[in-house]
């Protein structure tokens, strides 16, 4: 709906028409040149569009966006927030002992 409302402005005002295919060029050129697909990473917060069931927090958002491109063709998604001995750096106590 926002992207609807801001096509019919910007059919009427010819400033923010402006603003909006520059807005437009920055996208398609960070498409091209990175394969940084912005919409593909706004859609990925919808939480019926994500792989994993982390909660909504700007942890979250911040991880989403800064996150780098995957391969070309794959489907978008970020790797899950390390929790507990895995974000200590904990190493596992089991020793294979030779005998």
């Amino acid at each position: 709906m926002v992207f609807v409302g801001l096509s019919v402005l910007g059919a009427l005002l010819p400033p923010i028409r402006l603003a909006l295919f520059l807005a437009l060029l920055v996208i398609v050129a960070a498409e091209l040149l990175v394969n940084y697909n912005a919409l593909e990473r706004i859609l990925y917060l919808i939480p019926a569009n994500r792989d994993n069931a982390e909660d909504f927090s700007i942890d979250f958002v911040i991880r989403v966006f800064t996150e780098a491109p995957g391969k070309s063709g794959q489907a978008f998604s970020i790797k899950p927030v390390a929790t507990g001995a895995d974000a200590l750096g904990a190493v596992s106590s089991k020793k294979n002992k030779k005998g």
